[in-house]
């Protein structure tokens, strides 16, 4: 009895054995499994880091201190060393073209990437060699071996401000003509409509010579053909600016 009791607790010592080592087993594949995951994750984003055509840079309460070829690249400098450096007020003016002192509003948004993981605003940078320019600005918030970390992803948008800014003016000027040429058809349907006036007159009250009225009539079809003519140039114009206008449409308006 005693032997069969002994073989039972073999057994089942034996069993529990089995089942710790098969969990142990699993564990281990767990864990490599997690490890090989992080590393993939760790590799994907230490690609798209150093191959971002944004600027992207990390940093913490204390500073900077990491970002990609990029970053060199948009703030004129030669080395990671000489940008981990510099202070994040170093990198953008003393003021931001609003009038806001660029330290306080950093702080703001940063409270608010703290506090909701992430924020996105527009913001102006200032190169090594003092210029500044327009940049979209990422800031997201994460926890990275053990602390808050910052990553700033700046994109340079002086190009798309350039065209914004040409637009405008170039749609201002537009205006500018659209206005003066108004008036100048304004101003000759004035007189006309005058003339017609006093002619009509004339003939009811019959006081004008037949030929004087032809004449008088013939002078002012010339001015609306002249009309007509400042009109079509508006209208190509207009056609010219816009662009997308259909053929039906800029033939009616350009014959």
């Amino acid at each position: 009895m005693d032997n069969d009791a002994t073989a039972e607790k073999v057994r089942n010592l034996e069993a529990l054995v089995a089942s710790i080592t098969e969990l142990l087993d699993v564990q281990e594949k767990v864990v490599g499994e997690q490890s090989e995951r992080l590393r993939e994750n760790e590799a994907r984003f230490g690609a798209i880091f150093e191959g971002s055509n944004d600027a992207i840079m990390l940093l913490t309460g204390k500073g900077f201190f990491d970002c990609n070829p990029s970053t060199l690249k948009i703030f004129g400098l030669q080395t990671k060393e000489e940008f981990v450096k510099l202070h994040p007020a170093e990198v953008s003016p003393p003021t931001q073209p609003d009038g806001h002192s660029s330290l306080q509003a950093a702080g703001e948004h940063i409270q608010a990437a703290y506090l909701t993981g992430y924020d996105r605003f527009e913001w102006f940078h200032r190169r090594s060699n003092g210029e500044d320019f327009p940049a979209e600005v990422l800031l997201s918030a994460f926890d990275w071996n053990g602390k808050r970390v910052l990553q700033a992803t700046v994109r340079d948008i002086s190009e798309r401000v350039r065209s914004e800014t040409a637009l405008r003016e170039s749609n201002d000027r537009f205006l500018a003509f659209i206005k003066e040429a108004a008036m100048r058809l304004k101003n000759p349907l004035e007189v006309v409509e005058e003339n017609l006036v006093i002619v009509v007159n004339d003939i009811e009250h019959g006081e004008s010579e037949p030929k004087t009225m032809s004449l008088q009539l013939r002078i002012q079809i010339k001015n609306l053909e002249q009309i007509r003519k400042n009109i079509i140039e508006l209208n190509k114009a207009i056609v010219n600016h816009y662009g997308k206008v259909s053929d039906a449409s800029k033939k009616f308006l350009t014959e």
